[in-house]
């Protein structure tokens, strides 16, 4: 006996199904098999697109946080350097007259570690200015695009430069 089962006409069928659905053609010709088949895959397509929004939305917010976070630590962290330096003065000016060498050690581990904070302000400091010129190239093409418009666009010395080849 032959089998009524056609793989090719239930691909056309499910083809024939998306196409609908991706059009939004509800109309009333539709079997109500068909509406419930177009019905399931719509709920569960909007069910997977809250999802989604959801999960985009979590990872926005522990971003958002972490970089607010940083910025609070930055900003306690530039006050605590400006504390630190009126205590170092104060400690450099408490210094008595008749010194041992409890103080000359103390004030030895006190250029030591300064001495560390200080290589390591240096680097900080030369790695934001290389990222901030770095940054700051970023925006030259279009600052110099609304400076001189189109004169400066369209030429020869700018279309040589930029050539291919």
């Amino acid at each position: 006996m032959a089998s009524n089962y056609d793989p090719k006409q239930q691909r056309v069928t499910s083809d024939s199904l998306n196409e609908k659905f991706r059009e939004g053609d509800f109309s009333p010709k539709n079997t109500s098999e068909e509406e419930k088949i177009l019905q399931q895959k719509l709920e569960k397509f909007q069910q997977n697109r809250y999802q989604e929004q959801i999960v985009f939305n979590q990872e926005n917010q522990t971003v958002q946080a972490k970089i607010k976070g940083i910025v609070q630590e930055l900003k306690s962290l530039a006050q605590s350097i400006k504390k630190l330096d009126k205590e170092i003065d104060k400690a450099i000016e408490t210094v008595p007259a008749q010194a041992g060498i409890y103080h000359l050690n103390f004030l030895e581990k006190i250029r030591e570690a300064l001495m560390l904070m200080k290589k390591n302000v240096e680097n900080a400091s030369s790695w934001l200015e290389v990222f901030n010129q770095k940054s700051a190239k970023k925006h030259g093409y279009w600052q110099q695009y609304k400076k001189s418009g189109t004169q400066w666009s369209l030429s020869n010395e700018r279309n040589v430069a930029t050539s291919v080849g």
